[in-house]
């Protein structure tokens, strides 16, 4: 359990927020009620009753014993030795009218995210994106970038999901070819018992968010105050479990091979053909939970050529002006290279 717990809270995080709320008083005297006031409005309506006050007790003897405090009829007066303290616990300088909303907003919660203690990282934190962002890098433990969009970190968590789900193909060509919407159902999937990705990127991260932090509203005050209860009772983020893989199944394969197929065919009646290498794209972005690399997605063509169950043909000297996907198409077969599949008359998968 993290340092000093007690009464079932943790006291060094107490003892930073009480440290952080007498400084946000910009050199006034403030209250010992006013405190714990402020502080319980940070864990409700979690606190249990009278432990809060016993540990802003504990923290206020410590400050005053290090004389970075006057402790007089119930008020508290910060003394000079408290700034260079607060800025030690921050890692950089501060100006002393630095107010609680700022101190509590930004820099406690810097603290309950246990992010680098440099000014940089923590400015991402003054907006609420930036302090869902850092929630979801934490919570997930991938990089995000401080300064990343939404549909950029909507990315990072698909390619998540994809490792997640134990792919075995290359997860980054299945990820590359998928449509912003798949990919955001795709990141939609590290929701817990969701059944429908939200409509919007953004949506996205909010809820993501806020369930690592165990708030069902997605408001900023909510995911602040939800952050730093978990932060105060030593509770850790709450990562979603990797959903469970859907077992690969060959004629489903094959279904949708001809469906995709069937969109992207040139030919007549009796002769549609389908470049390989435009079906797989559309394939793997519509199933990443296959998969499937391109030297995948030929091998199971190639077998399913052999057991009858769909038909590759070659290319001809008609097809000499699409050189670039014809060879991006080839899949050898005994004596001869595939480039296409043909889509129409073929045999049913459900065998």
């Amino acid at each position: 359990m993290p340092t000093g717990a007690a009464h079932g809270l943790r006291q060094d995080a107490v003892a930073t927020a009480v440290l952080l709320r007498i400084t946000g008083a910009a050199g006034r005297a403030i209250t010992i009620s006013r405190i714990a006031r402020d502080l319980t409005a940070l864990m409700a309506p979690n606190c249990p009753a009278g432990s809060l006050e016993r540990a802003v007790e504990t923290s206020l003897f410590a400050l005053a014993r290090e004389d970075c405090l006057r402790h007089r009829a119930g008020r508290v007066t910060p003394l000079n030795p408290i700034w260079p303290r607060r800025d030690a616990l921050l890692g950089f300088q501060l100006p002393r009218d630095t107010g609680w909303p700022e101190l509590r907003n930004v820099h406690l919660v810097a603290r309950a995210l246990d992010l680098p203690r440099e000014p940089r990282r923590t400015r991402t934190l003054h907006e609420v994106g930036g302090v869902r962002r850092a929630i979801l890098e934490k919570a997930f433990g991938v990089p995000v970038k401080a300064s990343g969009s939404a549909a950029e970190i909507r990315d990072v968590l698909a390619r998540l999901a994809l490792r997640r789900g134990t792919v075995t193909g290359n997860a980054a060509v299945a990820s590359r070819h998928r449509t912003p919407r798949q990919r955001r159902a795709q990141a939609a999937t590290l929701l817990k018992g969701s059944s429908e990705p939200p409509a919007s990127d953004s949506r996205l991260l909010a809820k993501l968010a806020a369930e690592q932090v165990g708030a069902k509203d997605t408001s900023p005050a909510a995911l602040r105050r939800h952050l730093l209860w978990g932060y105060f009772s030593a509770r850790p983020l709450a990562t979603a479990e990797p959903a469970p893989r859907k077992p690969f199944d060959l004629g489903e394969f094959l279904i949708e091979v001809r469906n995709f197929a069937r969109q992207v065919a040139q030919g007549w009646q009796g002769n549609r053909r389908a470049l390989i290498s435009r079906v797989f794209p559309a394939l793997a972005g519509a199933h990443p939970e296959w998969g499937l690399d391109v030297d995948r997605f030929k091998s199971l063509l190639s077998e399913a050529h052999r057991a009858g169950r769909l038909h590759l043909v070659n290319a001809d000297l008609r097809d000499r002006g699409i050189v670039a996907d014809l060879q991006a198409s080839a899949v050898a077969y005994h004596n001869m290279i595939m480039h296409f599949i043909r889509v129409e008359d073929e045999a049913s998968d459900a065998a």
